[in-house]
C-alpha cells in the first residue's frame, strides 16, 4: 500500500492557447461517408520545465483521422500551456529534484480539457462538427515517473 504525500503547491495558469488548427479539405463524397462517431485521435503531450522562471509549458497536438485505419487525415490542432508554479523551487527540491508527476498530471489535465474546447469551437460548421476529444488520464502520458 503507499502513502500519499500531501504537495502544497502554488501555482497559476500563465495562458493556454490554440497554436493552430487545420483541416483537410475533401470531397462531399467522402465527407457524407465520415462517421463522427468512430473519428480517430492521435494525441501527444510534451512537458517542457523552465527551472529560471519556475514555469511547466505543457504543449498537445491532436491528429484526427476518419477512422480506425488511419489512412485518411482529417485535420490537426496544436495547443499549449503555461503554468507558474510559485513555489517551484521548493516543490523540485522537496521531490529530488524533479516536479512530481501529480503536478504535471494536474497541468496536462488542463490543457487538454482546453484542448476539448477548442476542437469544439474549431469544428463547429465544418464536417468535423460534433467529433469529441475523448477524457483521457493525464498519467497515462508519463506513467507513475517524476518529471525532471
Amino acid at each position: 500500500m503507499s502513502v500519499l504525500k500531501e504537495i502544497n503547491l502554488l501555482s497559476k495558469i500563465k495562458s493556454i492557447t490554440c497554436d493552430s488548427f487545420s483541416i483537410e479539405k475533401i470531397s462531399k463524397k467522402l465527407v457524407q461517408e465520415i462517421d463522427i462517431n468512430h473519428i480517430i485521435f492521435e494525441l501527444s503531450v510534451n512537458t517542457k520545465p523552465d527551472t529560471s522562471t519556475g514555469e511547466l509549458t505543457v504543449s498537445a497536438t491532436v491528429e484526427i483521422f476518419s477512422d480506425q485505419t488511419k489512412n485518411i487525415f482529417l485535420g490537426k490542432l496544436i495547443s499549449s500551456g503555461t503554468f507558474s508554479i510559485v513555489n517551484f523551487d521548493e516543490i523540485v527540491k522537496a521531490h529530488g529534484g524533479k516536479i512530481p508527476a501529480p503536478v504535471v498530471a494536474t497541468f496536462i489535465g488542463l490543457l487538454l480539457s482546453t484542448t476539448r474546447g477548442f476542437l469544439i469551437l474549431k469544428t463547429t460548421s465544418t464536417f468535423l462538427e460534433g467529433c469529441m476529444l475523448p477524457i483521457v488520464n493525464p498519467s497515462k502520458f508519463f506513467g507513475n515517473d517524476l518529471v525532471k
